[in-house]
């Protein structure tokens, strides 16, 4: 029969380590098996590769890519975040006791930025720094007088910000009147002022 007259040779070992050399480089190998292509195919693992030896795209291009997280190739991505990256935010100018501010002029914006930087000086004060006691005495004095001001305004007494100030005002003169003015404000209630601080000034 036409299967009997079908002869099985022994494996080839040349052709057996050419297969493995192509293996182990990441070719592929042509899909058709005639004799010609085989021919053209077998090489040694010390021979140099051809431009007609067929080459896996894949392959090529993760290596491509390999090289490029290395740093031997620019990559394109890399440089394009590196350029649309924003610029780094302002930082927010830090407030120190000379900063401090007394008396109203009767604007209701201005005496408010005042009022809540006094504040936000006098809170950040610890225990020891050099004239906290005049410095909260003189703006609790301030508080006082910026709410009998604007607290009969009709304009600006229903406003949100007049609100969360004077919310604020109560907690602040509350902790000095417990403690004194020379105790500082704990940190719990240091984070809630700053909170109310931030929504004033928006």
């Amino acid at each position: 029969s036409r299967l009997d007259s079908l002869k099985v040779g022994k494996p080839n070992a040349k052709k057996l380590r050419t297969m493995a050399a192509f293996i182990g480089s990441g070719l592929s190998l042509p899909t058709t098996t005639t004799s010609k292509s085989v021919t053209s195919l077998t090489m040694t693992s010390d021979q140099p590769i051809t431009a007609q030896t067929p080459i896996n795209r894949r392959a090529v291009l993760q290596s491509l890519g390999a090289l490029a997280l290395l740093g031997f190739l620019p990559s394109t991505s890399i440089a394009a975040d590196t350029e649309a990256a924003a610029p780094p935010a302002a930082s927010e100018t830090t407030l120190t006791p000379a900063d401090l501010k007394f008396g109203l002029s009767g604007n209701y914006k201005e005496d408010t930025v005042a009022m809540v930087n006094n504040m936000k000086i006098v809170t950040g004060m610890s225990r020891g720094t050099p004239g906290m006691a005049d410095a909260v005495a003189d703006t609790r004095k301030m508080m006082n007088e910026y709410v009998a001001l604007y607290r009969r305004n009709a304009k600006v007494n229903g406003s949100l910000s007049f609100n969360t100030i004077y919310t604020s005002i109560n907690t602040l003169s509350g902790h000095y009147q417990s403690y004194g003015n020379t105790y500082p404000v704990p940190e719990k209630r240091r984070k809630r002022l700053g909170i109310q601080y931030a929504e004033i000034e928006k």
